[in-house]
């Protein structure tokens, strides 16, 4: 899923650490935008390279970086809205799109960036700022 800057850089020094290699943030900042998103600090796979599924990622990515709190209706209705079809995707396959950018709250698909900076904020952490500004994708 998912995940801020700081998680991919200690899940990538822990792995490569292991194995005696040295990455370092500057390796990992110059080869993140070739592979992955930034919305809002946090960091996803461009695509699931999956013709059916993509065009919906893409809705909600597209939603998320309007706002932090989307509705299955508000996202069928963006998806018909911009693909000028019918919504169709199976509803196991749509919430497990869904986990991957946020977290269920009676209903309500909050995103896990703002969520995130609401828990820093909380504890008195500042929230993470992204490194990187990638453009829009497609």
């Amino acid at each position: 899923g998912a995940q801020a800057l700081a998680e991919i850089k200690a899940a990538v020094h822990a792995k490569h650490d292991a194995k005696g290699t040295v990455t370092t943030d500057a390796d990992i900042q110059e080869v993140l935008p070739a592979i992955a998103i930034e919305l809002k600090g946090i960091w996803a796979l461009q695509s699931r390279k999956d013709p059916q599924v993509d065009p919906y990622r893409d809705v909600l990515i597209s939603l998320f970086r309007r706002q932090d709190h989307i509705t299955k209706s508000e996202v069928t209705q963006e998806f018909q809205t911009l693909m000028n079809r019918k919504f169709e995707l199976a509803d196991f396959t749509f919430r497990s799109l869904l986990r991957e950018f946020a977290e269920n709250d009676r209903g309500i698909w909050k995103f896990k960036g703002s969520i995130k900076k609401a828990q820093a904020a909380g504890k008195g952490i500042s929230a993470m700022s992204p490194i990187l500004r990638l453009k829009d994708s497609p």
